[in-house]
């Protein structure tokens, strides 16, 4: 992985690569929603779909501000003490849609 600071345009392909596995959260959740609000027929789930857009958003919206925070020198000195807030920010939600998730699905 990069070290924080490192720009955009000095990112190697290990952490373009790690870049792209972050935002894997937000993406899992979303198309999880999608899937249950499209299909009709998956009531033991209908519950968890408001659940999985809700921790979708969060995790997506948190993936922006860490690359914002991150990748752009100008806000790297603003961000600098939150930096691990965010990171929980994003994993949290998604860690706990994941538990739910399959708790949901063992019933």
């Amino acid at each position: 992985m990069d070290p924080t600071g490192t720009s955009l345009a000095q990112s190697t392909v290990h952490g373009t690569i790690h870049g792209i596995r972050v935002r894997l959260p937000s993406c899992s959740c979303q198309s999880v929603a999608s899937f249950i609000y499209a299909d009709s027929t998956s009531t033991p789930l209908e519950i968890d779909a408001s659940l999985d857009a809700r921790a979708g958003t969060i995790s997506a919206a948190a993936v922006i501000l860490l690359t914002i925070s991150t990748k752009f020198p100008q806000f790297q000195s603003t961000f600098a003490g939150w930096i691990g807030l965010i990171q929980r920010v994003l994993i949290i939600p998604f860690m706990v849609w994941v538990f739910l998730f399959r708790a949901k699905a063992a019933e």
